[in-house]
């Protein structure tokens, strides 16, 4: 069986609609995610209310990952992280 491939990060979801193939994979745990290091992430960026909703900034979401991979097994780099997005957006 083929490893699965790694998909492009959207560039934000709200925490209720946590996409399944970003981890941790679903919305009840992305929520327990966000509500227990919900201070690191806001700090990150990478957590943010819009309106109602909390939001997930796909960019610095990804950023605050790669910082905590050693501690989240078979963590993949999505292809759309910051240093590559900014090569297709034409700045880098």
């Amino acid at each position: 069986m083929s490893k699965p491939i790694a998909q492009s990060a959207p560039h934000s979801w709200p925490v209720a609609k946590w996409p399944a193939y970003i981890w941790p994979g679903d919305p009840v745990r992305g929520k327990r995610f966000c509500r227990t290091y919900v201070d690191e992430l806001v700090a990150a960026g990478a957590l943010v209310r819009m309106g109602r909703d909390l939001v997930v900034m796909g960019g610095p979401f990804t950023k605050y990952m790669l910082q905590q991979r050693d501690a989240v097994k078979d963590f993949e780099v999505p292809a759309n992280r910051p240093k590559h997005a900014a090569k297709r957006g034409g700045r880098g």
